[in-house]
C-alpha cells in the first residue's frame, strides 16, 4: 500500500490530521509540523515554497520513501503542488484540499487585508473571524472541541514565525498558476462549497488542468475540510490510491 504524507495549513499543526488518520486505518500515514509551526524548525529568513519542499524531501528521506502519496491542505496544498512540479517522480498520488489557485484581484485584496491587519495588530486579531470562516455554524455547535483545538493552536503560535509563513501564503503561489497541466499524477482536488477563500471555482480549475484529476465539492462544508469530512475524504482518497500512475 502506498504511504501518505500530510501537509497542514498556515498557523496550524499536524494535529489537524488526526480525524483523517483515524479514518484511514489501512494506510500508513505520516504528518509533521511545517517549518515555522508547532514543533517544527524556525525560519531564519523569509518563508519560501522551496524551503517547505526541501523539508518535505528531508522528511520523506528520513522515512526511507523514494515515492509517496501527498495530501496538502490550504498552504499545504500550495506546497504539495510545488513539490509535485519540482520532482513529479517522487509523488505517486496527489490530494489537494482547500487549495488556492489563480486568485482574482478581489481575492488577493481580501487576503492582503487580513495580512495587513495581522501585521498592524498582531495575528490574534484574526482568530475569531478565521474560526467563523473555517467552520459552518451547525458543525461548530456540535464539535466545540475542534474549535477549541484550533483556537489554542492559533493563540500559541510564535508571532514572527506565523507572519513569515502567512506572508508567503498571502503573496505567493502565482508561480504555480498555469503549470498544473504539466502534472500526470492521479489527483483528487476538493474543497467546501462554503469556503470563500479556497473556492469551488479554484478547485474545478485545478482539476481541469491536471490530466485525469477529479474535483469534489462538499456543499455543506467550509474551510476545515479535514476535520469536517474525514470519512468522506478517506473514501475518496482510497479511490485515488488504488489508481495506478499513468
Amino acid at each position: 500500500m502506498t504511504e501518505l504524507i500530510f501537509l497542514h495549513g498556515v498557523g496550524l499543526d499536524r494535529q489537524i490530521w488526526r480525524p483523517m488518520q483515524d479514518a484511514l486505518p489501512d494506510v500508513t500515514t505520516h504528518s509533521y509540523d511545517l517549518r515555522g509551526h508547532g514543533a517544527g524548525p524556525n525560519w531564519d529568513g523569509p518563508a519560501s515554497l522551496d524551503g517547505f519542499v526541501s523539508d518535505l524531501w528531508d522528511h520523506a528521506d528520513g522515512l526511507g520513501l523514494d515515492s509517496f502519496a501527498l495530501c496538502g491542505f490550504s498552504l499545504g496544498a500550495m506546497i504539495a503542488q510545488w513539490a509535485a512540479l519540482s520532482q513529479p517522480a517522487r509523488i505517486s498520488h496527489l490530494i489537494l484540499l482547500n487549495g488556492v489557485y489563480q486568485r482574482t484581484a478581489d481575492q488577493m485584496a481580501g487576503v492582503q487585508a487580513r495580512f495587513d491587519q495581522a501585521k498592524l495588530h498582531g495575528p490574534q486579531i484574526m482568530i475569531d473571524a478565521a474560526l467563523e470562516r473555517w467552520f459552518p455554524p451547525e458543525f461548530a455547535s456540535k464539535h466545540p472541541e475542534y474549535l477549541a483545538q484550533i483556537r489554542a493552536r492559533l493563540e500559541g503560535n510564535n508571532t514572527e514565525q506565523f507572519m513569515r509563513s502567512y506572508s508567503l501564503f498571502a503573496h505567493e503561489g502565482a508561480q504555480i498558476d498555469g503549470r498544473l497541466k504539466e502534472l500526470q499524477i492521479p489527483t483528487l482536488v476538493a474543497t467546501g462549497g462554503l469556503d470563500a477563500g479556497s473556492t469551488p471555482e479554484m478547485t474545478h480549475q485545478m482539476a481541469s488542468e491536471i490530466m485525469g484529476a477529479k474535483s469534489v465539492i462538499f456543499k455543506d462544508a467550509a474551510h476545515m475540510l479535514p476535520m469536517q469530512k474525514p470519512h468522506e475524504l478517506a473514501r475518496l482518497i482510497m479511490g485515488v490510491l488504488r489508481k495506478e500512475t499513468e
